[in-house]
């Protein structure tokens, strides 16, 4: 899977902020095994990018908050039955005198595309009146490279960003879903025509609404769990619009939520060990792995924190490690009561 080569020590969130801020890609699928924290990382990267403030948002709660009831930001889940009529547009069916009336809509896409392309063009007619230029002769005018970035710098600076964060993206048949807005994803700025007619061809602000315009100010974030087997691989034409994130299985990210507790910190990375050990010579291993958010500290449970780990052992890590075993994904060297032990770890600490 390809990534963009970005500075090592850099997180994850920042790596996304990097290419969405130095115009690299408009869209990215952050990818990797269960509790790698992609749900936790696509929240924290939408917030830092809309707010104006963002070091001040550092945890999913901080960013949860911002964007509550935020116009400019949109969360949707894929699914196996998803399509386009559910995410661009589609036909309703209304009933009226006891008869079935049909119509066109747009959908949670057509809608935020649109919203997010009147805040673009309002901002570029008012650079246009700003610099008593013929709004028509924009694409002219930018010709000259000096122009052009200006012109680039006050969008950067004005217009409103929007960001949609498609989560499990890969369990929906992506390709089939966005349709003909796969040429809009890499031509942002150009209208593509779709396929479902709306009554009423023009919008208040003159737009023709039966073509999609995908702006430049608009921001996909999706995220994928590599160890989802139920979904086909994501199609190539797809894949090469969108920048990929690894994100990795690491016990320090559990370790430090810890803090001093260093016997508690002992333990979880005994039980660490022992579940890398079930993932030995697995070819896929880095694709399925246990991630480190089930070994981390909850504040929620801060009372009886070994209490809950040893509920996630048991209700949450054994069972997936159980239908790995009997899918046949681990190594067949891996006995069944190394599973089975991992609980006793955590109870013999008691």
């Amino acid at each position: 899977m390809n990534t963009i080569p970005l500075e090592k020590c850099e997180s994850p969130v920042d790596k996304a902020l990097r290419i969405f801020t130095q115009g690299y890609n408009h869209q990215i699928i952050l990818f990797g095994p269960p509790g790698t924290s992609k749900t936790y990382s696509s929240n924290l990267i939408a917030a830092k990018l809309l707010s104006d403030n963002s070091d001040k948002i550092e945890k999913l709660e901080d960013a949860q908050e911002f964007l509550r009831n935020k116009k400019n930001f949109q969360l949707i889940q894929f699914h196996p039955s998803y399509n386009y009529e559910d995410f661009v547009r589609g036909i309703k069916m209304d009933v009226l005198n006891n008869s079935p009336v049909y119509s066109v809509e747009d959908k949670i896409f057509g809608e935020f595309a649109r919203d997010a392309y009147k805040s673009y063009i309002q901002k570029l007619e008012e650079f246009a009146k700003i610099n008593d230029i013929d709004i028509n002769k924009i694409e002219e005018w930018k010709k000259d490279k000096e122009k052009a970035k200006v012109l680039d710098n006050y969008l950067k600076d004005n217009v409103q960003k929007y960001v949609l964060i498609i989560d499990e993206i890969n369990r929906a048949p992506v390709a089939t879903v966005l349709g003909e807005l796969i040429y809009g994803l890499e031509y942002r700025g150009k209208a593509v025509t779709i396929p479902y007619r709306l009554k009423d061809d023009v919008d208040n602000n003159g737009l023709d609404r039966n073509k999609i315009v995908i702006p430049p100010n608009l921001y996909i974030i999706g995220t994928m769990n590599t160890a989802d087997r139920s979904i086909g691989s994501i199609d190539y034409a797809v894949r090469r619009r969108f920048a990929f994130i690894p994100l990795m299985s690491d016990i320090e990210n559990a370790l430090d939520t810890w803090k001093d507790d260093e016997k508690s910190k002992e333990i979880v990375r005994n039980l660490w060990n022992a579940v890398e050990r079930i993932f030995r010579n697995c070819e896929n291993a880095e694709d399925i792995k246990i991630g480190h958010t089930y070994f981390m500290f909850d504040s929620k449970y801060k009372d009886a924190p070994l209490e809950y780990l040893k509920y996630r052992v048991e209700y949450q890590i054994i069972p997936i490690l159980n239908e790995y075993y009997n899918d046949g994904l681990l190594s067949a060297d891996v006995d069944f009561n190394e599973i089975k032990a991992l609980s006793q770890i955590v109870m013999s600490s008691h």
